[in-house]
């Protein structure tokens, strides 16, 4: 039989401290616990694990790379060029502040890879017959961050302080009554039936109907959320204004099981954390990605995709679909005569600024406010958009009696396409007549001097492409600069009542034609970012200038 061991001992030294030998192995033993605890700790519970299996991973989709196999874990850091916005969704249209909703909170329907509106917090929904009374069953058992549990209430509070405001303004029009039927069924009433109402409740889209609990709604008022509680699968942790933001792993997370489908469907979170930075300046954005201290960065800077085309450490990502325009205030000072606008348009030669924005991968003249290789693509206005002709342009001025009032435009430095476009152009303004004063400032400035009529005459403003163009952010009328005409609102809401592509289409053709005879805004060029992945990460989801990182993981 063996000898029962007697309980182990320190060795010690002649002066009764433990020797070198074993203070070296109690600190190993003690970096090992750690090592062994941080890991128990950053591993999920069994049941996430078990969801992981069910969902699986994003199908086959060029705009997800899919690198590696899923694994649990590592901090993921994001560096943006733009100081973070508010996190309230219901508040602010930033991009953002979208970006960031779509890892911690739920719309009741989410966007698929085709740019559908997919169930995503409701279970299912009916219409009745007459097309007005809409009833959405809720799932059960979704816990909000704060432990409380989703109800109709909730959805209800969420929607009534969305239709509230300025984001929810246009759908609001249609509704008559939103009532709660029971704990997780909610009523909406139409005044007449609308079925766009559906892809406006969906997310992620700067018109921001996520879903918060009542309790926090009630709680804050009138006032901003700051740290809103949602029911994604991140949870905001830490919020430092200017700097960044810090997103956890939500282990209470009950989403759908079915497979990713763009933003739709199975959401699991493989990273412990996301990290989202603010990071000004593209060198040192991409100078992070380099050395590892970044896995993404958006918005590098374009001349440099050469460098990294062919990287086998850094993926480089390229995501057109956005558009640069000078957004002109039509509410006061002189660019609310239409004449002015339009020699502010014939005195540009937008194939000079789209040679100065390249390279040519990621720019492209054309009238359209969608992509090339989309169906809503139309040449519809191509005559004006080229229509370079600085005689016409001055025969304006001298027939709406421009006198060399001062033309203020607001624009950000830290967006190539942007400042490059004002700089050129600003030469060909002057050469007719216009006296521009450029404003440079940054993003979150120029985000709210924009709202305040007295404050310019022009603002730069890039929009991204958008699954439906009737959601398209320029064409509300809340949208600053104020583009309000009967013919545009008669042609949109024909869009949002019509469900038939090739009558859409056609709406969409007279929409072209109307601002390029109104003139709202000068559209520059379509172009192209930026961004860099290193390799190690499966890569993010982009479209509709939005970006996912729910579905993703860090490998080895």
């Amino acid at each position: 039989m063996k000898a029962a061991s007697s309980p182990p001992t320190l060795r010690t030294t002649a002066s009764g401290l433990p020797g070198r030998a074993v203070l070296f192995r109690l600190r190993l033993l003690i970096a090992v616990c750690a090592l062994a605890c941080t890991w128990a700790l950053a591993q999920p519970p069994q049941r996430l694990i078990d969801y992981a299996a069910a969902v699986g991973v994003h199908p086959e989709d060029p705009r997800i790379p899919n690198v590696g196999t899923p694994r649990f874990g590592g901090v993921f850091t994001y560096a943006h060029n733009e100081t973070l916005a508010s996190l309230d969704a219901h508040k602010s249209a930033a991009a953002t502040t979208v970006t960031l909703n779509i890892h911690f909170a739920e719309g009741l329907f989410a966007l698929d890879a085709t740019g559908t509106s997919r169930p995503d917090l409701v279970d299912s929904y009916t219409v009745s017959d007459d097309g007005t009374v809409y009833t959405f069953s809720l799932r059960q058992g979704v816990p909000f961050h704060n432990g409380e549990i989703l109800g109709a209430a909730d959805v209800v509070a969420s929607l009534q302080r969305w239709f509230g405001g300025t984001l929810g303004s246009q759908a609001a029009r249609y509704i008559s009554e939103l009532n709660v039927v029971d704990q997780y069924t909610v009523e909406m009433v139409l005044t007449e039936p609308y079925p766009f109402i559906i892809y406006q409740l969906t997310v992620p889209q700067t018109s921001g109907a996520y879903i918060y609990p009542r309790s926090q709604i009630e709680a804050v008022g009138d006032g901003t959320i700051d740290t809103p509680i949602a029911t994604g699968p991140y949870y905001v942790a830490d919020v430092r204004e200017g700097d960044y933001v810090r997103l956890v792993r939500f282990d209470d997370y009950v989403g759908r099981v079915e497979p990713p489908s763009g933003f739709a469907g199975g959401r699991v979170a493989y990273l412990d954390e996301i990290i989202i930075q603010t990071v000004p300046d593209a060198i040192v954005r991409m100078a992070g990605v380099e050395t590892g201290q970044f896995d993404k960065a958006h918005n590098a800077t374009n001349d440099m995709y050469s460098l990294y085309a062919n990287r086998p450490d850094i993926r480089p990502r390229i995501a057109m679909g956005s558009f640069a325009t000078a957004q002109f205030n039509k509410r006061q000072g002189p660019m609310t005569d239409q004449r002015l606008r339009l020699a502010f348009n014939y005195a540009i030669d937008v194939r000079q600024i789209v040679a100065a924005a390249g390279p040519p991968e990621f720019t492209e003249a054309n009238s359209s406010l969608a992509p090339r290789d989309d169906p809503w693509y139309t040449p519809v206005g191509e005559e004006v958009y080229l229509g370079y002709d600085p005689e016409y342009a001055r025969a304006l001025l001298a027939e709406a009696g421009y006198n060399g009032e001062p033309i203020r435009w607001l624009v950000d430095p830290s967006v190539a396409s942007y400042y490059t476009s004002a700089q050129v152009a600003v030469p060909m303004l002057e050469a007719v007549g216009f006296n521009i004063q450029l404003v440079p400032m940054d993003a979150a400035t120029l985000r709210t001097m924009r709202n305040d009529e007295t404050a310019y005459e022009v603002y730069a403003q890039g929009l991204g492409w958008r699954a439906d163009p009737a959601a398209l952010t320029n064409l509300s009328d809340s949208n600053p600069g104020w583009w309000v005409t009967e013919e545009k609102t008669r042609i949109l809401e024909a869009m949002r009542l019509e469900q038939d592509f090739d009558k859409r289409y056609a709406l969409w053709e007279e929409l072209h034609a109307h601002m390029y005879d109104y003139m709202p805004a000068v559209k520059f060029e379509t172009f192209g970012s930026l961004s860099l992945e290193r390799a190690a990460y499966s890569g993010a989801f982009q479209a509709w200038a939005y970006v996912d990182f729910i579905n993703t993981w860090l490998n080895d």
